[in-house]
């Protein structure tokens, strides 16, 4: 099944093209004066450097996406399962930040990505950096008005089960 790419916004079964090297740092060198802007800023500042010094694993393009939920709830480890199978693996910290500072260089404010409730039906699951899995973004069908930008401080081990999540898939050009 082909998928569609889209430029501004993810969305469901529709993949999000992330270009790292077309990323516009200008964008974020300024002091963002609401907290929650300064500490994404910061986080996507630190996703900068990573990629810098680790360019063959983050400074090529990618699309991310997330599926069209059709089950009830998923073992983590299944719907990171289902993230390899779909694409390359589960997003892991580091694209999730870069994927916010492209839809940021697309033209999105910072308001949209950090401030205002997130328009995705689910959250999206992600890979932490200590191993273990993280939700991201809010679940508008559950009532959850999280802004796309959060990442849960909860960790999440290979058998909890999810209910409102679907995978961040990562698909890397060849």
């Amino acid at each position: 099944m082909k998928q569609e790419i889209s430029e501004q916004i993810p969305r469901e079964g529709i993949r999000f093209e992330v270009n790292p090297k077309s990323i516009n740092r200008s964008l974020f060198e300024d002091e963002r004066l609401n907290p929650f802007q300064e500490r994404t800023r910061r986080r996507i500042l630190e996703s900068l450097d990573e990629m810098d010094k680790n360019p063959d694993k983050y400074g090529r393009k990618f699309k991310t996406s997330m599926p069209k939920k059709t089950w009830d709830s998923k073992k983590a480890k299944d719907l990171e399962e289902m993230a390899c199978e779909l694409g390359d693996h589960m997003v892991d910290e580091v694209e999730e930040d870069l994927e916010l500072a492209q839809r940021i260089t697309n033209g999105q404010t910072w308001e949209q990505i950090c401030n205002l409730p997130d328009t995705a039906n689910w959250h999206r699951l992600i890979k932490s950096k200590n191993g273990c899995f993280r939700r991201v973004g809010g679940a508008k069908l559950y009532n959850r008005d999280a802004s796309p930008a959060v990442v849960s401080s909860r960790d999440f081990y290979d058998d909890d089960i999810l209910e409102d999540t679907v995978p961040l898939i990562a698909a890397y050009e060849e």
